[in-house]
């Protein structure tokens, strides 16, 4: 055997001739000798599992990652239910598909297992997501299965019996009587399917249930909305409610219009070069205008710099939202209305460089610049159709005759107002017959009698001075919001794009106008009176609840007036 050291020191000596030769040579000598000397375990151990729940998912993420596995086409899911517990101790997915015999559950328990096959329709990729989502939020998950005409199985993938027993070791058996009632409970008695349940929870990080189960249920109604849309047979349930699909590109509610329609369904195809091979790659991009009149006023979903960008989805299941792709464009607020659906299937998973996660690719540079190359005349002629409907509704704004005649309204609801006292304060002459009337009944009194109290109510402010304003607060904004500028001044904001302003304001003659005004004027007035007494007896602002009977009240008018 060679000394080691006389082994580098002979190689060091070799002749830059016959330098690759012989470090080859010794290369698949040392490959040899290691295959039968020395053999290293890569078997994870329980550490390697923790690594799983530091992946970068938040819960929302996790939950959709674990639901991918019931949504795979091969899967046949009609039903997908999603149960969590009032205490969220406990997180449940269950759903009516063909289920796992042993072999398949086996795999499915092994992390990145290739028993399973992807699929150019699979939402799975790297064989990781089960484990890696369920442990990023609890530190046990166990599965219940059914393959039609097999047995009811179980496996208990717990972290603490990993530290218990020193090793990752999953038991897999053959299910009790309760575990399979309780399988028929979650599978509404379906002959096949699989059930998800994940606890000991301490990585949840909102522990309010309704605010839970509402972003998630608007996190998978987005994400799914084609699966949903497209198929009628499959629905998904976020305890006991069933998800509709959202309308992300507000394209069905009217209020965005697709702008490449002449494209023959969207698809172009894209020729470069990527690590100097040549690429000839089709792509299906939907590209959106959302109108600057969008009735969408939600930070959600509205009309904003956080909504515009590319959405990105893989096998019709969205995994990037709202997204610049790494510089395909810079987010401005005159390009609020653009947004732009990029489809891909998982064939191309290698090529765009999908992350674990699936929720970050990467575009070759090539690709990226021919994308860059397509948007950049769309995103100019966004701008200038934003810049034009800006232009028409500041000239409907800044109209002179109509700024007259509310100026006209305003000084007579200003004359009219300034009399009107709030509840509970009285006028000069009232105080003064208040005040002889209390001297009499005093001097009626016996000295014994208790004083009679009254409420030192008159030295509230009148809020009587009108103001307007108007802003555009888009269509499904209110019609109009109150401000309590200070000083006894209520200035009503209307909202120029309400259905209220277009064909019920607009239109009307000028005592029509000043009614509608002076309506509005005293609602806006009532109710800072009413919030200011609250205030004052109960310490609490309750303008929130007069917000959302604003919000319903506009709501409800638009409706009336549309339908």
């Amino acid at each position: 055997m060679i000394h080691k050291k006389n082994f580098f020191m002979n190689t060091l000596n070799v002749t830059k001739t016959r330098k690759s030769q012989f470090e080859n040579v010794q290369l698949e000598d040392a490959v040899s000798r290691f295959n039968k000397e020395h053999y290293v375990s890569i078997v994870p151990t329980s550490k390697f599992y923790y690594s799983f729940r530091n992946l970068g998912y938040n819960n929302y993420e996790a939950l959709a990652d674990i639901i991918d596995n019931s949504l795979d086409p091969d899967v046949s899911s009609k039903n997908v239910w999603v149960e969590i517990s009032k205490d969220m101790s406990t997180i449940t997915i269950s759903d009516d598909g063909s289920g796992m015999n042993l072999s398949e559950l086996n795999d499915a328990i092994q992390p990145g297992s290739e028993g399973r096959v992807i699929t150019n329709h699979d939402l799975g990729l790297f064989g990781c997501g089960l484990k890696s989502a369920s442990l990023s939020m609890g530190k046990r998950f166990r599965i219940v299965t059914k393959k039609e005409d097999d047995n009811y199985y179980i496996a208990d993938f717990d972290l603490d019996r990993f530290d218990e027993e020193g090793s990752p070791v999953v038991p897999i058996s053959i299910c009790s009587q309760m575990e399979v009632d309780y399988f028929n409970l979650k599978t509404n008695n379906s002959e096949s399917g699989t059930v998800i349940i994940i606890d000991k929870l301490d990585r949840i990080k909102n522990k309010q249930l309704n605010q839970f189960t509402n972003i998630l249920g608007k996190h998978l109604s987005e994400i799914y909305r084609y699966i949903i849309s497209d198929s009628e047979e499959i629905s998904i349930h976020i305890n006991g409610k069933k998800l509709e699909s959202a309308d992300t590109m507000l394209i069905h509610s009217g209020e965005s219009e697709l702008f490449n329609k002449d494209v023959p369904n969207q698809i172009y195809d894209f020729k470069f070069k990527d690590n100097g091979r040549d690429i000839d790659l089709k792509l299906k991009i939907k590209i959106y205008y959302v109108k600057n009149k969008s009735k969408e006023v939600s930070k959600d979903n509205g009309r904003n710099m956080r909504n515009q960008g590319f959405y990105v989805l893989r096998n019709k299941r969205q995994i990037i939202r709202a997204s610049s792709l790494d510089g395909v464009f810079t987010r401005h607020p005159s390009l609020n209305g653009f947004r732009a659906e990029l489809f891909f299937g998982s064939e191309y998973d290698e090529f765009f460089d999908v992350s674990l996660q699936k929720k970050e690719i990467v575009l070759p540079q090539g690709l990226s610049d021919k994308i860059q190359s397509l948007i950049e005349p769309i995103l100019k002629s966004i701008k200038a159709t934003d810049t034009l409907e800006d232009r028409r509704r500041e000239e409907s704004v800044n109209d002179e005759d109509l700024k007259n005649t509310i100026d006209r309204i305003k000084k007579n609801i200003n004359d009219k107002g300034s009399k009107i006292r709030p509840e509970g304060v009285m006028s000069d002459e009232d105080k003064r017959g208040k005040i002889e009337k209390d001297k009499k009944e005093k001097n009626n009194k016996k000295d014994d009698e208790p004083k009679r109290q009254y409420p030192q109510n008159t030295t509230k402010k009148s809020l009587n001075i009108f103001d307007y304003g108007f802003e555009s607060q888009g269509e499904k904004g209110d019609i109009c919001r109150f401000v309590n500028q200070g000083n006894g001044v209520i200035s009503v904001k209307v909202n120029i794009d309400h259905i209220f302003y277009q064909e019920v304001f607009l239109p009307s003659n000028d005592d029509v106008k000043n009614n509608l005004m002076s309506l509005l004027f005293s609602l806006g007035r009532a109710q800072e009176e009413i919030l200011r007494d609250m205030q004052e007896t109960t310490k609490i602002d309750t303008r929130e609840i007069f917000d959302d009977k604003l919000e319903r009240m506009s709501r409800i008018f638009s409706k009336i007036i549309q339908d």
